[in-house]
């Protein structure tokens, strides 16, 4: 795990630190014992000890910080159980064919025509696994030969079982009110304080977005607009760790301004301001069916190397400029939260990326982790103050505690801009972007 690390349970540390979960799972922080196990299994691969060498896969997979996958090995199998967010892979290995399913959705009587086409569509896109009926319930299923089943393939099937399945039972449950959820009981509610500060948190930010973006001219402003819905979406995804319908939401109004089509950009922000309307009418009680505690073991998105996310911030910092010139400071603002946020929602990281991108959420939403828990830290919004030797500090541990793998790695804290919050967002992601994570 990074230096700030992100578990999922709503209980405090051993340090005290609330532990609320942001954003999605990483992968990024296997231990070294992990790795170990991921070598093994290769290894034991291709000597054709599938047992072992499946047995040595689950390892890797398990990470045992989070407790996300269970193994029971017998003579001639092995049982496993996966967890990812709201569902839970089943299956077993053998020395002939790995075998892995996870149950979406019960039905009663007969399969309903309409959930069946709607499976079918997305089974075109599946690569190694398919939905499926059995027992009266929708699954999504993956089987193989060993010899079809090698580490690295097995990793992408049971990544695919695992992903589809948890996007798709709760849109289904959803959508079709006949289906009922299914194996949810590893699931954890949030404390109702929580869940109180995080719906509040959601309905006053969208409120507040709408305002503003009301405020400035459709098409003058287009592009203003589109900065403020979009880092309010990702942001909304990263600060509150949704699930279920509520995620699905996000992923189709980010879909809405990225799509391919002949739309213009206030087009696509007026389709945009519709979906986030439609989420403040929806009901608490709805709202609230999508924030809850999981688990999971696989990332959603791929590792991505820090020049691409360099290049990222490089190319989209340059944006603000004119906005920062004419004193728009909360669009500067919100073009800095698009970026680190955009960044949590579709890169995968290096773990020092994290832990700065950590330092300037705590920062920028200051109040937020206040009424969760967290002592004041960084900035005071009351009072629009910093606690610059304390951001400066941290900033320096996380050098230090990646100092040994990223020996070139730099973070020149007296860059540092302490005008206003936006001044300070910034120049921090101008450091950001220049990180030297290079191994050598």
């Amino acid at each position: 795990m990074g230096l700030f690390s992100k578990k999922t349970t709503s209980e405090n540390n051993t340090n005290g630190t609330p532990s609320v979960q942001f954003g999605r799972y990483t992968d990024r922080h296997k231990t070294s014992e992990q790795i170990s196990s991921w070598d093994k299994s290769l290894n034991l691969y291709k000597e054709k000890k599938y047992i072992d060498a499946y047995f040595e896969f689950l390892t890797y997979l398990r990470d045992p910080v989070v407790d996300n996958v269970k193994i029971t090995k017998e003579s001639d199998k092995i049982k496993f159980e996966i967890i990812q967010g709201s569902k839970i892979v089943k299956g077993f290995a053998s020395n002939k064919e790995v075998v892995a399913e996870a149950e979406i959705a019960s039905y009663e009587n007969k399969p309903h025509v309409a959930v069946m086409r709607k499976l079918l569509a997305v089974n075109y896109d599946l690569f190694f696994s398919k939905f499926a009926v059995r027992d009266n319930l929708f699954t999504i299923r993956f089987s193989a030969p060993v010899q079809d089943a090698s580490p690295p393939a097995l990793y992408a099937s049971l990544k695919e079982v695992a992903n589809q399945s948890d996007k798709y039972d709760d849109v289904l449950t959803d959508e079709f009110s006949f289906l009922k959820a299914v194996n949810t009981d590893h699931i954890e509610e949030l404390s109702e304080q929580e869940k109180e500060i995080k719906y509040n948190y959601l309905k006053d930010s969208v409120t507040s977005t709408m305002t503003r973006v009301n405020e400035l001219a459709e098409h003058d402003f287009a592009g203003a607009r589109s900065f403020l819905l979009l880092q309010l979406t990702f942001k909304t995804y990263y600060l509150l760790a949704p699930e279920g319908v509520l995620l699905d939401d996000l992923r189709y109004i980010q879909g809405i301004f990225f799509r391919r089509d002949n739309s213009n950009t206030a087009e696509r922000n007026h389709l945009m301001i519709q979906e986030f309307n439609n989420i403040l009418k929806r009901p608490k009680e709805e709202i609230l069916k999508s924030i809850y505690k999981t688990k999971a073991t696989f990332a959603v998105v791929k590792p991505t190397g820090f020049k691409a996310i360099s290049d990222f911030i490089y190319d989209e910092i340059g944006k603000l400029n004119w906005y920062r010139d004419n004193k728009y400071f909360d669009i500067q603002q919100a073009v800095c939260d698009y970026i680190v946020a955009y960044a949590e929602f579709f890169f995968g990281m290096d773990a020092p990326v994290y832990d700065f991108f950590e330092i300037y959420w705590k920062t920028t939403n200051d109040k937020y982790y206040k009424e969760l828990g967290f002592e004041a830290g960084y900035y005071d919004s009351s009072s629009q103050q910093f606690k610059q030797s304390k951001i400066e500090n941290d900033i320096n541990k996380i050098i230090s505690s990646y100092k040994k793998k990223y020996p070139h790695i730099d973070f020149k804290t007296h860059t540092l801009k302490y005008d206003n919050l936006a001044e300070f967002s910034t120049s921090f992601l101008y450091e950001v972007e220049k990180l030297n994570l290079n191994l050598k």
